[in-house]
């Protein structure tokens, strides 16, 4: 709007747009910080759903499916587990390199606001 000299009126943006935005960040399909970067183009008129598709943004909320990620990067760095339980917690002893690139090979956007207590 104050970008392009806009009046309030003269938005492209649809109020099923700015609802459909507000609703995929309270579900958690995006962040918050995800949702400015989309916002910006639904005030332009584009719709957040194929923008947050497009911009491959949609974040991966399952448990399931982030501990299966996790536990993979775990089990294909069998050392990094043993020194951890030797008691070496150095940050270069996590593999986060591996668990950052099984995540960028999936395109996805972790959610990492999970339950992470296990029983």
């Amino acid at each position: 709007m104050y970008k392009n000299n806009l009046s309030f009126a003269k938005i492209p943006c649809t109020s099923e747009n700015l609802a459909s935005l507000i609703n995929v960040i309270e579900a958690g399909e995006i962040s918050g910080k995800q949702g400015k970067v989309v916002f910006e183009e639904v005030m332009q008129g584009k719709d957040p759903k194929k923008v947050i598709e497009e911009k491959g943004m949609k974040q991966v909320s399952d448990d399931g499916a982030i501990l299966a990620i996790v536990q993979s990067v775990l089990d294909a760095n069998p050392q990094s587990i043993e020194d951890f339980k030797n008691g070496k917690y150095e940050y270069h002893i996590v593999p986060w390199g591996s668990l950052i690139q099984c995540i960028e090979e999936l395109n996805k956007h972790p959610n990492i606001n999970i339950n992470t207590k296990k029983d």
